[in-house]
């Protein structure tokens, strides 16, 4: 079974004599197992889930001496021993991911607004400060999920508290840390958070027109109801001009960018724009018995 050593060191007034508050022990630790526990099933989610357990305490600064350990049930009774090597670079890519999330929030201090696939593991996400950065899909994956946010910030509550800085070192990987001024980096705010945008070619079934170019057409995408902004600004004139007319039953092949958001609770929503109008396409006609020719 693969292990993987970690320490979390607390330093403040609230621990100059070697003890801490137990809550607010429990609330850091449990946000640190949540975690790194979150991590794990993003990255590996082949492999047994990961288990933190505490093994020893040092006077001093407040130390918590504990080891990341993939469980003994689950999927652990059928990985044969050949696979060590495998769990055990999980551990090291986490541990790696643990780090470099925690410092890049620090840096940039805030959480990511936007981000934009680009190769099959790379994507671009943006800052709050609007710089934009290329990072691996497992880094934008950790960043931009919500129970990570959520776990971390969980984590580092003490330092609102008597804890000056809070130190986190697993396995071989440098030691990050978080102080009192930190905490505004970390927290999670309410507005959605965009997560995924695309472009594909969709039939828009006709609804409602909206003449000012302004708001929003109703239609009906996929067989559901959604709300579309037109942004091909030819279009947009034509129809304002009154040289395209609309009627019950038209269809629009357009080129169709999605974007994709998430709330603080996890929940998505999405938002769609036209980007061009490929076809404008009419029902066809209906034909009467009594047209036809005798």
């Amino acid at each position: 079974m693969a292990e993987l050593p970690a320490e979390l060191r607390y330093e403040g007034d609230a621990v100059t004599d070697g003890s801490m508050n137990v809550t607010d022990f429990s609330e850091s630790l449990l946000g640190f197992t949540e975690a790194v526990q979150e991590l794990q099933r993003q990255q590996s989610p082949d492999h047994p889930d990961i288990e933190v357990r505490i093994r020893t305490t040092r006077d001093g600064s407040f130390i918590a001496e504990i080891t990341l350990a993939h469980s003994s049930g689950g999927l652990a009774h059928q990985l044969a021993s050949a696979d060590a090597f495998q769990l055990t670079t999980g551990l090291a890519t986490l541990a790696s991911t643990f780090y470099l999330v925690v410092e890049e929030v620090k840096r940039r201090k805030g959480w990511p607004v936007r981000k934009t696939a680009l190769a099959q593991d790379e994507v671009e996400i943006e800052w709050p400060d609007g710089t934009a950065e290329v990072v691996s899909r497992r880094v934008s994956d950790a960043l931009t999920s919500r129970p990570i946010r959520m776990a971390l910030l969980r984590w580092i509550q003490p330092a609102r508290g008597g804890i000056r800085r809070i130190r986190a070192r697993i396995g071989t990987q440098r030691e990050t840390s978080v102080e009192a001024g930190d905490i505004g980096a970390f927290e999670v705010i309410g507005d959605p958070v965009q997560i995924d945008t695309y472009l594909d070619d969709a039939t828009l079934d006709i609804r409602a027109v909206a003449l000012d170019p302004s708001e929003k057409w109703r239609v009906l995408l996929r067989g559901q109801s959604a709300w579309v902004r037109i942004e091909d600004q030819r279009f947009v004139e034509r129809v304002a001009a009154g040289e395209i007319a609309f009627a019950e039953g038209d269809k629009l092949v357009v080129q169709l960018s999605t974007t994709v958001l998430e709330d603080v609770d996890g929940g998505k929503s999405y938002e769609h724009n036209v980007i061009r109008v490929i076809d404008h396409q009419h029902p066809p006609k209906t034909r009467h018995l009594w047209d036809e020719e005798a």
